[in-house]
Order: structure tokens, then C-alpha cells, then sequence
């Protein structure tokens, strides 16, 4: 099972969509409790799924999105006019109350799309250098 974060406010949620979840086999639920939690985790942690509700006590699920990692997908799951509010196209999302097919199937979904491809890793060396390296490369 991949993992991947919940955090939503109810605890009593958080813990049933984790059980959800992980009784189907569909992913292994890391509990966080703030946006802070969920960013620290998901860089960490390399995770690339986060589901949660609209706001987190600390933040909303649009601005905490926008500091997740590249390789990290949102899902938020809230009341139908909250998600009607939501500006980011990015982010998937699913009306609540909602069934246990509908919930795993779209963190299926989640888990097989790709937000955007992560960044290149940044070269260790300045052009200048990398540029003497390559024409040394050249005349071997």
C-alpha cells in the first residue's frame, strides 16, 4: 500500500476514512493535524497524495496546496458550495457526506495522476565550471 496523508478536522472522520482506506488495501494513512504537520510529513516522508477537508486549523487546503512538493496531489473532501468556492483547478475534489466505493476510488484515482512532474535537481556546480568540465569531456 502506498502511503499517503489524511488530515481532517473530526477526528472521529479521520479515523473512519482511515479505516476505510486501509481495510480496502487502497493506502496506509499517515494522521496529520495541521498544514505545518502535512508539509513536514509530505517532504519527509516523499508522499504523494494528501487528503483532507476544506480548511485545516492552521490553513486552507487552497494555500496548502500551493506549498506541497511538486510530486503531491490534493483531494478535499467537503460540502458541495465550499468545494463551488475552491479557485485551483489542481486540486480534486469530492463532496461530503460521501460513500466508501466513492472515497476509494478516488483516492485511487489520486494515487495514478501525477500533479506535475517534480524539478530537476539543481546542478552542484556553477556554469562557468560545468562548462570547462564538458569541453575537458569533449577533447577526451
Amino acid at each position: 500500500m502506498e502511503p499517503i496523508i489524511l488530515a481532517l478536522q473530526r477526528e472521529r472522520s479521520c479515523w473512519k476514512a482511515k479505516e476505510i482506506l486501509e481495510s480496502s488495501g487502497t493506502a496506509l494513512c499517515l494522521i496529520c493535524r495541521s498544514a505545518d504537520q502535512v508539509r513536514r510529513t509530505a517532504r519527509r516522508l516523499r508522499v504523494s497524495a494528501v487528503v483532507c477537508g476544506y480548511k485545516l486549523g492552521d490553513q486552507p487546503a487552497e494555500a496548502l496546496f500551493e506549498d506541497l512538493p511538486a510530486f503531491c496531489s490534493m483531494l478535499v473532501l467537503a460540502p458541495q458550495n465550499l468545494l463551488d468556492q475552491m479557485e485551483n483547478d489542481g486540486i480534486a475534489r469530492l463532496p461530503i457526506p460521501v460513500s466508501r466505493r466513492d472515497l476509494i476510488a478516488s483516492v485511487q484515482m489520486l494515487l495514478q495522476m501525477e500533479r506535475r512532474p517534480a524539478p530537476a535537481a539543481p546542478s552542484r556546480r556553477p556554469p562557468e565550471e560545468q562548462a570547462v568540465i564538458d569541453q575537458a569531456k569533449q577533447l577526451l
